[in-house]
């Protein structure tokens, strides 16, 4: 189990380019994984990503938010403009209806 987690915290440091929880010196104290640092197998403090990993998934997190609301937003116009749309192709349609009714008699 222990591995499983040292794994996903290394791949959430390189994908998130941070290191530790708050800081890498706070939370790795002596020995700072190389997921900490972008391509060194040696990792030091002064080497490690500036950003906490907490930090960084609240931001990730708030773009990921606001990305989900962006596209709601936008599938709730283009809903709107169909429906505004089949109203008029109705409309035509019944006003086609009427006027071929009328030319006929």
């Amino acid at each position: 189990k222990a591995v499983v987690s040292t794994q996903s915290t290394g791949i959430i440091q390189e994908q998130l380019e941070c290191c530790g929880l708050e800081t890498a010196a706070e939370t790795w104290e002596a020995a700072i994984p190389s997921s900490c640092c972008t391509g060194n197998s040696t990792c030091s403090v002064e080497e490690a990503y500036d950003s906490g990993c907490r930090e960084a998934a609240v931001t990730f997190a708030d773009k990921a938010i606001m990305f989900s609301i962006l596209i709601l937003i936008i599938g709730f116009v283009i809903e709107f403009l169909c429906m505004i749309a089949a109203l008029y192709s109705v409309r035509e349609a019944v006003r086609a209806k009427s006027y071929s009714a009328l030319s006929t008699h």
